[in-house]
């Protein structure tokens, strides 16, 4: 089956063992919809997560490069 794409390999299949195709129940159909939802909030929430972080590190970078700074500038006076 190399260099065949998924729809050929189904056909096939379905030729070989003369399977008929079902559609989803209703409950299967609320189901999958529920779990797009889930996937898109987790997606969202992935995001937000990366910002915040994206943040928290940008703030910690500035914080530090300020204390090097301050200490650079403390031991110039203590030298002079």
């Amino acid at each position: 089956m190399k260099h065949r794409r998924e729809p050929e390999i189904l056909a096939l299949l379905m030729e070989t063992t003369k399977a008929t195709p079902v559609e989803a129940t209703a409950e299967e159909q609320a189901e999958l919809q529920e779990l797009e939802e889930q996937r898109q909030q987790s997606d969202r929430d992935s995001k937000r997560s990366a910002e915040v972080n994206a943040k928290r590190k940008r703030e910690a970078e500035v914080l530090a490069q300020a204390r090097g700074d301050v200490a650079q500038a403390q031991t110039q006076t203590q030298t002079e």
